[in-house]
This record gives structure tokens, C-alpha cells and sequence, in this order.
């Protein structure tokens, strides 16, 4: 990923916007998103155990002309934009939409189950001008299938990173791994799968979900009391010393507090500033500074006034008002820790050479 982002029409624009970004709160005009994720949907062609957000009654998609006002609004300026769902491939004129924020975003990222992923798809991302592909794996076949809900999901990622390297060689490819305390070796074996294939890796600890008004079912909730602490730590352990594995060595080792109910996040200490550069948009054609705070409903409404919405004296307030919010003492979404780690340049270099 690092290799990724020193390509020169990645980092030139990055640097420059990230210039702005400080001038601009120097200046008192407060900050801007640099990063930005973008639920394009709540459909799914898995029934993950973890995740509740395909068992939202509410079904709802982004359109086309949405993306493009949100990204017009957000542009010039945003860094990074990723598209998840849901997954974001059952969604008409996906492809267009990464053309379109490729042609004025320097990164972009999508997320996706792979089982929708052949060679003609491979290609068509590739064109769209993705940066990244996210893919994934949660261990052995039979663990990954029962944890996704599929059959035939495990030979499908397989595949679908079969499909990229041989038809887009120019996207970069990264699995990921939820890591399940009470069972450590199935993140290891899925580390395993993957530095035999050569790809990048990264493990997240299973979290709590969004919860809906109206869900089809509740996911099972999240407990560690039959996790063997020592197992957990031994695994990350082993995992950290994994070269293909790309999350900051600090979000790896912070995991074992997680499941022991130790954690204390160190980034939004003494207060959170993810809300000044960070966004987020559900699929019902909602803005957040960070959802896990306002939850999946958002903030403002994607139209035609969006770009002043985000400068008015209301968004302002929002932001600053989850600047004592303390959620991530108790998750572990990468999602958030991974731009915090990241951002501002102080926690870069604070967390990023970490061991």
C-alpha cells in the first residue's frame, strides 16, 4: 500500500491537499474530509454472522448522480474515497461511479465479497481506474463459509484474485481478515493463504454493528468470555511478524486489550479529530463526520446544497460536539483507527513505525 501510495499522481495530489487541509484550519476556516467511505448499498450476496447491515429491511442504493454530487462537493480536497457495502458491485453504474471519483480522487478503494468478480469484472475495475481492492477471507474454507453465510465464497475470493492479477495488474489487491478471539488460528491460516499468494493482508477484531429500526434478525453480540487470552496475544504476536500484513503495528497490538475490555484508543486522547477530516455516507443518502457516533441514518443530505452544508456553522458544531466521544475505547473498526493512525502527520509518525 505504501508502494501504492508514493506512485507520483497518488502522492503529489495527496501532499497538496493535505497542505490545505492544515492551512485551512490554521486559517480558522476548520477543516475538510480528506477521507471519505461511502456505503453504496445495504444489498449483499452474503449473510455475514457479524454484520447486520444486509438484514436491514430498508433497502437502498445510491444512484449515479448521487456519487457524483457527493464527490463534487468533497473535491477538490478528499484524499480517499472507498466504496463498501453491502457489496458495492450489485449496485447499476458502480463502474461509472468509479470512473468518475477515479478521475478526481487520488485513491480509490472498494470493498467487496469477490463473488462477483470474474475476468471481465477484473478488467472493467481496472479501467475504472481503481486503486485498491479489498477482498474477503476469514480462514479455512469451511470457517470462512460458515462465518459468511455462502457457499462457495472461499473458492470465489480465491478466484477473484485469480481474475486481478491476470486482468488488472495495476489494481492492488488486500484481504481482510475478521479476527475472531475464539478463534485465533483461522485469522493465522487465512495470513497463510495469503502470503502463499503474495497479496497484502489486513485483520480487524470483530465488532458491534449498526443497528436498524427494522432488521430481519440481530447479529449474535459481540463476547470474548470463552477467547483464551493467551492464545489471542500469542496469535497477533505471530501475525505482527507477518511482512505482507499492512496494518499499523500499533492497531495489532492493541488488540489483545480489546478483547480483555482493556482498551483505551490513545488517538482521541485528549480529543478525537477524525470528524475534521474524515466522512462518511449510508445508502440511505446521508453525510456523517462518523457514524459509529451518529449511527447509520447521518447528518446531511446529499443534494445540490451539500458542499455548503459541510461549511455551515450547524456541521461545525457536529463536529466539534464528537470530539469527547469515546466509542472507540470499546471497537476496533479499521475504518477509523487506520486514518487515525495515519492523520494528522504527528500520529503518523508517532504510530506508524510503532512496533
Amino acid at each position: 500500500m505504501r508502494k501504492t501510495v508514493l506512485r507520483p499522481s497518488i502522492a503529489v495530489p495527496l501532499m497538496l491537499n493535505i497542505a490545505r487541509w492544515y492551512f485551512s484550519r490554521v486559517s480558522g476556516r476548520g477543516g475538510f474530509p480528506l477521507v471519505c467511505g461511502v456505503f453504496l448499498t445495504n444489498r449483499c450476496n452474503c449473510t455475514c454472522s457479524m454484520c447486520s447491515i444486509w438484514r436491514d429491511r430498508k433497502k437502498a442504493d445510491l444512484s449515479l448522480e448521487t456519487v457524483k454530487t457527493l464527490v463534487d462537493a468533497l473535491t477538490p480536497g478528499l484524499c480517499y474515497l472507498s466504496f463498501s457495502g453491502g457489496e458495492p458491485l450489485l449496485v447499476n453504474g458502480v463502474m461509472e461511479m468509479i470512473a468518475y471519483t477515479a478521475q478526481r480522487v487520488p485513491y480509490v478503494h472498494l470493498v467487496s465479497s469477490g463473488l462477483l468478480i470474474d475476468d471481465d469484472r477484473a478488467g472493467a475495475l481496472q479501467k475504472a481506474g481503481l486503486t485498491e481492492l479489498s477482498l474477503s477471507l476469514d480462514g479455512e474454507r469451511e470457517w470462512h463459509t460458515a462465518v459468511r453465510g455462502t457457499p462457495n465464497s472461499f473458492d470465489a475470493v480465491l478466484s477473484a484474485i485469480d481474475s486481478m492479477r491476470r486482468c488488472a495488474p495495476r489494481v492492488e489487491i488486500v484481504v481482510n481478515t475478521v479476527f475472531f478471539p475464539d478463534r485465533p488460528d483461522q485469522a493465522e491460516k487465512a495470513v497463510a493463504i495469503t502470503r502463499s499468494l503474495g497479496v497484502k493482508h489486513k485483520i480487524q477484531p470483530v465488532n458491534t454493528h449498526f443497528s436498524f429500526a427494522d432488521s430481519v434478525s440481530t447479529p449474535q453480540a459481540v463476547s470474548f468470555s470463552e477467547s483464551d487470552a493467551a492464545a489471542v496475544t500469542a496469535a497477533i504476536g505471530r501475525i505482527r511478524r507477518e511482512r505482507h500484513v499492512v496494518n499499523t503495528p500499533a492497531y495489532l497490538a492493541a488488540i489483545p486489550d480489546y478483547v480483555a475490555g482493556k482498551l483505551k484508543c490513545p488517538m482521541i486522547r485528549p480529543k478525537c479529530l477524525l470528524p475534521h477530516y474524515f466522512a462518511e455516507v449510508s445508502a440511505y443518502g446521508k453525510l456523517s463526520p462518523c457514524m459509529m457516533a451518529t449511527g447509520w441514518e447521518g447528518t446531511v443530505p446529499i443534494d445540490e446544497n451539500l458542499r455548503s452544508a459541510l461549511r455551515s456553522p450547524g456541521y461545525s458544531f457536529a463536529k466539534h460536539a464528537l470530539e469527547s466521544c469515546r466509542l472507540c475505547d470499546r471497537s476496533m473498526y479499521v475504518c477509523y483507527w487506520e486514518p487515525m493512525m495515519s492523520f494528522p502527520l504527528s500520529n503518523f509518525l508517532k504510530y506508524s513505525f510503532k512496533k
